[in-house]
Parts: C-alpha cells; structure tokens; sequence
C-alpha cells in the first residue's frame, strides 16, 4: 500500500505576505484602470471643453455690422427732388465694454453727462440705459452731422471705447404734402409703407452690405486675414411722370374748389 503524501503547509508568515502581494497587485490594477479611465474622460473633456471655449471666444470676438445702402430718390419729370434719403448716424454703446484705449474703466455718470450734453437728452435717461445689462443700447437713432462731430471729438479727446456709430439715413420730402397720396411715405425701418415708396420698394430699398471684423477684450479692431467686408448696393433713382411745378399748382387750385364748393374731401 502506498504511503499518502502530506500536504505541506506554508508558514503563517509567508501566507500573510502573499495575501499583501495579491491585495497590492488587485489595488494597483484598480488604481491604473482608474488613472487610464481618468486620463481618457479628461482628455475627451478637454477636447470637447476647448472646441466649445474656441468657438465662444469667437463669438465674442466677431463683430458684425449691416452696411445699409442708400434708398434711391423719387423725382419729378424735370428731375426735381419729391423724396431722398439724407445720411445720418446710428450711435450705440455696450455698457460692458466702456473703457479708455488703455484698458481703465469709465465712470458711467462722467459718460452719460458727456451723450446727454452731446445729443440733448436726458442726463437720467442716458445714465439709465448705461446702467443696463444690455449688450447693446441705442443713445440716438438719427445723429446729425454736427452732433457725430462733437461725438467723434470727445471719443479722440478722452481715448472712449465701447461706443459705435452705425451709418445710417433719413428719408426727406422737400414739398412736404405735394403729391403725397402718390409718393407716398417710409416705415420706421426704412421700406416704403404706403404709394410709390412702397410699390417701387423693391427698386428704391437698394442691398445691404455686411462688415464682420475681430476685435479684443476692449472692442478694438484686430488685423485678421478672415476680416468679411460685402459693399451694399445703393437703391434706384426713379424719374416719375409728374411735374412738381404743374402738380403744386393744380393741387392749389383744386383746395380752392373744395372750399368755394364746401366739398368734404378730394
């Protein structure tokens, strides 16, 4: 019969040390599982964070302005103006963005004294839109030339960042109400709203233009080759049938007529 064999035994010792290896080497695949993990979440993270934080800072950066074209005259048979645009100036500020050239914020009170004194407004009123979280506030909507002046004046004098001045025009009738009901008149955005300026809208309103232009932290402009610039098409002059001259003197007449005849209207 065949002896059985005895089974040895490790000492207690070496069993301890071998459980310490085995929850060493469990530990350290969990912690370099854990690190690979980490290391890929964030560098999947950063990519996408750095792809969104690229495409933010380039929407702050970019700059867009429409470039609005001149609306076209009406005219009489002689060539006589009945309507035309005057240009005139747009003058915006962004609240958050009011510095001087070297970087130091302005005192909004001192800013709104200057626009108010400047354009003739309200010093209360100003302060208040200067004081909005608004990205953008519209000061005066119709600047005249002497006004932008002393604008652009006082901007050079105190090194102003922050305000924008958007060319714009104004739509003028030199006969006042000869032939209205015929020409009749612009809306608030420029497009004819009733008569000729209206159905002839499509000949008179012209193209707008498009600027977009890359700017830093204090709204200066920077040199980039992807600078867009899209010249707008100025609106047709139209010759109509109509005589000033004849048209004033036939409209004299026929007021006459209504009063000598008591009629309500004509």
């Amino acid at each position: 019969m065949k002896k059985k064999s005895k089974k040895t035994r490790l000492p207690k010792s070496d069993i301890n040390i071998k459980k310490r290896l085995t929850i060493f080497a469990v530990s350290s695949s969990i912690l370099l599982i854990a690190l690979v993990l980490r290391i890929a979440y964030l560098q999947f993270a950063t990519t996408v964070s750095g792809r969104n934080l690229r495409v933010e800072a380039q929407r702050q950066q970019l700059q867009a302005r429409t470039i609005i074209p001149r609306r076209g005259n009406l005219l009489d048979a002689t060539g006589r103006g009945l309507a035309f645009s005057a240009p005139v100036d747009t003058i915006s500020v962004n609240p958050s963005r009011l510095r001087t050239t070297t970087g130091e914020e302005l005192c909004k009170e001192e800013v709104a004294e200057s626009l108010s004194n400047i354009f003739e407004l309200d010093y209360e009123e100003v302060l208040a839109l200067l004081n909005s979280e608004a990205t953008s506030v519209r000061i005066m909507e119709r600047s005249t030339l002497d006004q932008t002046t002393k604008l652009e004046e006082w901007l050079t004098e105190a090194n102003v960042l922050g305000v924008t001045i958007t060319p714009n025009t104004q739509r003028f009738y030199p006969y006042n109400n000869l032939a209205s009901n015929l020409i009749g008149f612009t809306r608030y955005d420029g497009h004819g709203a009733t008569g000729l300026e209206h159905s002839l809208d499509h000949l008179l309103a012209g193209t707008p233009g498009r600027v977009v232009t890359i700017t830093d932290s204090l709204n200066v402009e920077i040199p980039d080759r992807r600078h867009v610039y899209i010249e707008a098409q100025d609106g047709y002059d139209v010759y109509l049938t109509i005589d000033a001259n004849i048209q004033a003197i036939s409209e004299r007449h026929l007021s006459r007529a209504i009063r000598d005849s008591r009629a309500d209207r004509w």
